[in-house]
């Protein structure tokens, strides 16, 4: 794996607005896609906790990629064939609510969170 910070890409410090549970790949290609847009068209300026709420998986591999992950969205725009890649930077952390007990329920403190 390429370490993320040999390819320019620079991790963003927003508070913490969003608390998704859920880690997989439709929320992060679809909301969590929507909300890095978001912070960069609009003055959102929000980062998104990603609490994982099942037993089973892991999510050590979001904390080795300091949070950052790449999205493609393959379609078509005016009937050609077109790829987008964007790497989302609105992940500030992930947190196993099952084994990071104590560090999820800190969230519940958070006076940013919408």
């Amino acid at each position: 794996m390429k370490d993320i910070s040999q390819i320019g890409i620079e991790k963003k410090n927003r508070p913490v607005k969003v608390m998704q549970f859920g880690e997989g790949n439709f929320l992060r290609a679809f909301v969590d896609y929507m909300l890095d847009i978001l912070n960069e068209k609009t003055d959102f300026d929000g980062n998104i906790v990603l609490v994982k709420p099942i037993e089973f998986g892991s999510i050590e591999q979001f904390g080795k990629q300091d949070n950052l992950y790449t999205v493609y969205l393959r379609g078509l725009e005016n009937g050609k064939e077109t790829i987008i890649k964007r790497t989302i930077t609105s992940s500030e952390k992930a947190v196993d609510c099952n084994v990071q007990y104590e560090e999820y329920s800190k969230l519940a403190e958070c006076d940013t969170l919408r």
